[in-house]
């Protein structure tokens, strides 16, 4: 039987946390995103740079990792937003691999909420997204979380 992987990129942290509730909930491989040249960690510094980032569609150069889209059947992406956009990492990974014939799902993690424009992006990007999630600062809101990765999992398992 395929199994879901779960393809993301974390920053502090939270996309990661949602990443794994989702892996546990759907029993998924990850593939963690990393840049060769990370950003910044400065409280302003992080917003300058990576925000700027995103609205560039900037695509850096990524450590290497293996995927090999016909070993799954379902390809979920993972992104904190950015400046209301995909962060530069997943860009990368979207440039390397044409997911159009693939079965696609997607989740945002945001302290703001407001995931709707990262998803939609990401929608655009790949044709068709089959599910999505907004998970709301997931690592310290953690039964939120829980629930919105059951939801999540839900409509992915069950249509």
């Amino acid at each position: 039987m395929m199994k879901p992987l779960i393809v993301y990129y974390s920053f502090e942290g939270n996309t990661r946390y949602a990443a794994l509730l989702l892996a546990d909930a759907l029993n998924a491989d990850l593939l963690e995103l990393e840049p060769v040249k990370d950003y910044p960690r400065g409280k302003a510094s992080k917003y300058v740079f990576g925000g700027a980032a995103a609205s560039l569609s900037a695509a850096p150069e990524l450590k290497p990792y293996v995927f090999e889209a016909e070993r799954y059947d379902l390809v979920i992406l993972g992104s904190p937003v950015w400046a209301g956009r995909t962060a530069p990492p997943l860009n990368s990974f979207l440039k390397a691999h044409d997911l159009h014939q693939s079965r696609v799902a997607a989740f945002a993690c945001s302290t703001s909420g407001n995931a709707a424009r990262l998803l939609s992006g990401l929608e655009e990007k790949v044709g068709h997204l089959e599910a999505t999630a907004s998970f709301l600062d997931p690592a310290s809101h953690q039964e939120d979380a829980k629930k919105e990765a059951a939801r999540f999992a839900a409509e992915l398992l069950h249509g």
